[in-house]
């Protein structure tokens, strides 16, 4: 969708990994990316994270990292490759002169990190989740109450047309991440990241 991640030179963590998986199992790897860059980040910082929906992590209002994945399918097997951006020492005048309304963990704690620590806690993580006796079920329900949407009344805008935008109650989010919606008039719907973006919460 022509998104990009707007680094500070040489201050933050970018990098991407490529991953085998059986093609049934291409949906979890968005609960498990973004529930393990949130507890590798929830690890370095005190204040209060979340996953704002499908996959990016904020901290209070403001975006600290973004995760981006794209598929691609060989007879019954995926390869996935994921793209992470977190701010790690990133000035906070630098990100507000770009227009961005994000943070890093330096502005937060006022430290210093060692990116390379950084994904290696990251990757810790990440392979804890993928471990064959980890509870997909577990998985799924922890991602889903890490959004902080549920029965919130949302703005969205569609992708492909930003001027058409949406304002529906969350009802549920789907087994696949789709969220479960209702619009004013009481029509239900289900809606994709692929489809929309939040705008902001009521």
């Amino acid at each position: 969708f022509e998104r990009e991640w707007i680094s500070q030179e040489k201050n933050d963590l970018l990098f991407s990994y490529i991953l085998k998986i059986p093609q049934e199992n291409i949906h979890t790897m968005l609960f498990k990316n973004s529930l393990s860059l949130l507890k590798t980040i929830s690890e370095l910082i005190d204040q209060r994270v979340f996953i704002k929906w499908p996959n990016d992590i904020y901290c209070e209002n403001e975006k600290i990292a973004g995760i981006l994945t794209k598929t691609e399918l060989f007879s019954g097997n995926s390869e996935l490759i994921v793209d992470i951006g977190l701010n790690v020492n990133s000035d906070k005048t630098y990100l507000l002169s770009k227009g961005l309304k994000a943070t890093s963990l330096k502005f937060l704690t006022g430290k210093t990190f060692d990116k390379r620590k950084i994904l290696y806690g990251f990757l810790n993580n990440l392979n804890k989740m993928l471990a064959k006796d980890f509870n997909e079920n577990e998985v799924f329900f922890e991602w889903k109450n890490s959004l902080g949407i549920l029965g919130k009344i949302i703005n969205f805008r569609f992708i492909d047309n930003e001027k058409i935008t949406l304002k529906a109650k969350v009802e549920d989010i789907d087994d696949i991440g789709r969220l479960i919606i209702k619009d004013s008039s009481g029509r239900k719907g289900f809606l994709s990241s692929e489809e929309i973006t939040i705008v902001n919460k009521n």
